[in-house]
């Protein structure tokens, strides 16, 4: 059999001739004295090809500028939905948004005012006061603050529900306005532990999660596991079901209300997904919790 013929394809020959174009370009009085006989022919291949280059570097500019037109109107309209955000969080930061001290050791954490007839807080696993006797402090946003005990309801991983005892009905707020988790792309809206406004969509909906702290190889359960040469599943983890967000909130961060764009709580920021993400607990989980027998 004989050997096939090669065929070059089409954006190679357009390579190849706007090469040469480049170089009879870049030297047309050579190209002139190589073949004086086609001078005609040289001199309007090179025209035309100086006439395109001039339109691609039109259309280039033209485009730059449009980029960087959408660029501002995207920017400026970032800035303008949090200003938005800021405006509708004001009441709902204010009666949810809280910080928790213990006055022992005088550490400090988000957390969710979640219930303000009950006193009901949620908080991070990481902070909460083991001992359901030790006095703690709350200080909600607008600057009231609670001394008491507490006791723990709920215990799931990355998240503590606790009930502050002797809780008093904080004068001049509202019941509270929750709604259920969000779709996939619904701006969002959540506080750093500096205070910082964050906004968000959400890029996942809820689903079940296993949490990283489980998976250590330090975790009582992960050596449980590894004595019984069987694997940490899913189920007998405890994190909860969750959705994930855009959020870029900090470690600290996490136990903050998570806010839609009217402004009622769909959720509570539990745990760190990646640097640009965070994992949120619908707060129609933690109602569920809640309601469970001996909540």
């Amino acid at each position: 059999m004989g050997r096939s013929r090669r065929h070059f394809p089409s954006w190679f020959a357009l390579l190849l001739l706007f090469s040469i174009s480049s170089i009879l370009i870049a030297d047309e009085k050579l190209a002139l004295q190589v073949d004086p006989g086609n001078a005609p022919t040289l001199r309007q291949l090179i025209t035309v090809s100086r006439e395109r280059a001039d339109i691609e570097t039109v259309r280039s500019a033209a485009l730059q500028q449009k980029l960087e037109s959408a660029r501002g109107e995207i920017d400026a309209l970032e800035l303008a939905m949090v200003a938005q955000f800021h405006e509708v969080l004001k009441v709902p930061s204010a009666r949810h948004r809280v910080e928790i001290f213990t006055r022992s050791t005088g550490e400090s954490a988000l957390g969710t005012l979640l219930d303000h007839q009950r006193g009901i807080v949620i908080t991070t696993a990481d902070f909460a006061p083991a001992r359901p006797t030790k006095v703690v402090l709350v200080k909600l946003s607008d600057g009231t603050v609670f001394r008491g005990h507490h006791r723990l309801l709920s215990k799931l991983d990355h998240l503590r529900v606790i009930q502050l005892l002797d809780w008093k009905v904080v004068d001049g707020h509202r019941p509270e306005k929750f709604d259920k988790a969000p779709v996939i792309g619904s701006f969002i809206a959540g506080y750093d532990r500096n205070g910082a406004l964050r906004t968000g969509t959400v890029s996942s909906n809820v689903r079940q999660a296993v949490s990283n702290h489980t998976r250590s190889e330090r975790s009582s359960l992960a050596v449980l596991h590894r004595k019984l040469g069987t694997e940490i599943s899913k189920r007998n983890t405890g994190f909860p079901r969750v959705f994930e967000t855009d959020l870029a909130l900090s470690t600290p961060g996490c136990g903050t209300p998570v806010f839609n764009s009217k402004g009622a709580v769909v959720g509570v920021a539990i745990s760190r997904a990646s640097h640009h993400s965070t994992l949120v607990i619908p707060v129609s989980r933690i109602w569920g919790l809640l309601k469970k027998p001996g909540a």
